[in-house]
């Protein structure tokens, strides 16, 4: 959710007479609704951050929700003393654990380094590392994830025909599966858009999802998603998920839109079985920038914006 969120954000704003700002730092806060209040007392915190350069890429992304634990020792039946640890609550104000990312003179990412924090926002530990590679037309080929200890525990190759189209994602879990790999398989119109993908475990596909657009646009209308049903051979439609779009003029000298005023205006997603599952409206500030995202529950994702 994060990344489709994050991904359509201008990082270049119009405000005023030609000035511009760039934005430096996104931070998300989780606001609950009225009907809530009386049973949860939390009813505004952090969630998480993401950092940009001046090039508009992602360098950090921090998650907030530091853990708060006891230790209590006990003695066994045999007399023996162990100690338990419990986790009692979630410090929100805290950073649980930073992503930093890295990028060569071409703009490729090269490495994503994630640290742990263990109190006060004060590191611990660096966890794993992801490495990016890329193939001679700077497409991404592969992306490893090793631990501390430098060894291997994912990775995903990707795959691309000639008009750069992703068609096969192959997915590695050495610490799982290592000879199993799942995978998935994209296929493309002739205007260069998703229509199809399939995820595969062991040659079977349990997933599949159609995509359809409204119109010539590139913007992903409706979704359908078919899935795997026990002990039988089909696969059964799970979900369908329908994205409203729209222009959203942010310059009063705006008079015929533009592509970057092209705006999600709502998302939502209906279960078969179970009836409307999902439902995110997005809110935007008069500068085009995300303001919020409300659920269908009435709790809301609050953007705010920090500028070079």
């Amino acid at each position: 959710m994060k990344n489709i969120i994050l991904g359509f954000l201008l990082f270049l704003v119009t405000i005023g007479n030609a000035q511009f700002k760039i934005v430096k730092k996104i931070t998300v806060t989780k606001v609950a609704s009225k009907k809530v209040l009386f049973f949860n007392k939390k009813v505004k915190r952090k969630c998480f951050f993401t950092e940009y350069n001046k090039a508009g890429q992602e360098i950090t992304f921090g998650y907030y929700g530091e853990y708060k634990s006891f230790q209590s020792k006990r003695k066994a039946d045999d007399d023996s003393i162990y100690t338990i640890t419990w986790y009692e609550s979630v410090l929100y104000k805290n950073i649980d654990y930073e992503d930093f990312s890295f990028y060569d003179s071409l703009n490729h990412r090269l490495t994503r380094k994630e640290t742990w924090y263990y109190k006060d926002n004060k590191k611990s530990w660096l966890g794993s590392v992801t490495r990016y590679l890329y193939n001679v037309k700077g497409k991404l080929a592969q992306e490893t994830t090793v631990d501390d200890s430098n060894k291997a525990e994912k990775a995903i190759m990707y795959l691309y025909d000639e008009r750069g189209n992703k068609i096969k994602e192959i997915d590695s879990d050495y610490i799982l599966n290592p000879l199993h790999p799942y995978s998935t398989i994209n296929k493309f119109d002739s205007m260069n858009r998703i229509i199809q993908s399939c995820e595969y475990e062991e040659n079977k596909c349990t997933l599949k999802k159609i995509y359809l657009y409204s119109g010539k646009d590139s913007n992903i209308t409706w979704v359908f998603r078919y899935d795997e049903v026990k002990n039988d051979t089909t696969l059964k439609l799970w979900s369908i998920s329908n994205t409203t779009y729209g222009y959203i003029f942010y310059s009063k000298d705006d008079v015929y839109p533009i592509p970057s005023d092209w705006r999600t205006l709502e998302e939502t997603s209906m279960a078969m079985d179970y009836g409307l599952i999902e439902r995110s409206v997005y809110i935007y500030k008069k500068n085009g920038l995300l303001d919020k995202v409300i659920n269908k529950q009435g709790d809301y994702d609050k953007y705010t914006y920090e500028f070079y």
